[in-house]
């Protein structure tokens, strides 16, 4: 199990240099110039000359080549320094954990949305299928697989905020205001696995070891919870791994529909603005988390189902 953890651990690295080094390219590349882009945005002007550009590029470094000014990037990463915002000079490290820690609320809100919903009722489904409950669940999971989740978001505002005027669901003013669009990161796609914890309820269910354990006179509380709830977690972790990526995405989408100043909203500014560092290492930062959670997955998995070790 350590070598398999090393192994991912060595890939993951070269990974994460090619992914911020196509999205390096990317931005470099794409029309505009960032000098004159980011020195209107900070002289609130749109009258400059070429000299002021010229100066502005020079004393930021950004008349150097694509080779230079990603050097100078991977150079600040090794010594664990993200570098400075052009824009402002404000230090990319504080102001991106300011910002991710909103994002990272959010989708832990709804990974919990997720994965209670996901397991509650999907185990419960598993023992009384084809009810009202199992009618609206697939109804819904095929619902959000054909809606756009940002459609779904803009409806649930407008029926809250506008048509019941129960809430006030733009702006992140305190921390509960973050647990709206946090539920409907989490809400939308448990449909999907609620259907996937379902089947594999009912496939535990018919095991020889759970008729067992009925004939011994066992409850069925007892049973789900010490027996079902753990030949189930496979599947679970499984779709945790590979649903992360969608929540720190979904999250990102929730701060644009609920107005939230989040790391979508500070990811989004320094893309407008051609801000290379910001974009590179917020995009650094979530390939980082991506890989954490994966390999923690990983490992989880091996410790849940140990006949992945005598396997391989």
């Amino acid at each position: 199990m350590i070598f398999r953890i090393m192994r991912r651990v060595a890939l993951t690295i070269p990974m994460l240099f090619i992914i911020s080094l196509l999205s390096f390219a990317l931005l470099y590349y794409s029309p505009g110039d960032s000098a004159s882009i980011i020195l209107r945005k900070k002289a609130s002007s749109s009258v400059l000359t070429k000299e002021d550009i010229e100066e502005f590029s020079e004393s930021k470094g950004l008349n150097k080549g694509f080779m230079s000014l990603f050097g100078k990037w991977i150079s600040g990463i090794i010594r664990g320094d993200l570098g400075k915002s052009y824009l402002n000079d404000e230090n990319i490290n504080l102001k991106l954990f300011k910002y991710f820690n909103i994002t990272i609320f959010m989708s832990t809100v709804g990974i919990f949305v997720y994965l209670f919903f996901g397991i509650i009722v999907g185990m419960y489904l598993g023992t009384k299928p084809k009810g009202i409950i199992d009618k609206i669940v697939r109804y819904w999971a095929v619902l959000a697989s054909s809606v756009p989740v940002f459609w779904i978001a803009l409806f649930i505002v407008w029926f809250f905020s506008v048509k019941m005027k129960m809430l006030t669901t733009i702006g992140s003013r305190n921390i509960s205001s973050l647990f709206l669009p946090g539920f409907i990161t989490g809400i939308i796609p448990a449909g999907n696995l609620i259907m996937i914890i379902k089947e594999k309820t009912k496939l535990v269910l018919r095991e020889p070891f759970i008729i067992s354990a009925r004939a011994m006179g066992l409850r069925t509380w007892t049973i789900m919870s010490r027996h079902v709830l753990k030949n189930i977690m496979a599947p679970v972790i499984s779709m945790i791994a590979l649903t992360f990526p969608y929540f720190i995405g979904f999250s990102l989408i929730m701060e644009q529909v609920f107005s939230i100043k989040g790391f979508g909203f500070y990811l989004g500014n320094a893309i407008n603005l051609k801000d290379y560092m910001i974009v590179a290492s917020g995009i650094m930062v979530i390939g980082i988390l991506v890989s954490f959670v994966n390999l923690i997955a990983d490992i989880i998995y091996i410790l849940i189902d140990r006949r992945d070790i005598y396997e391989k």
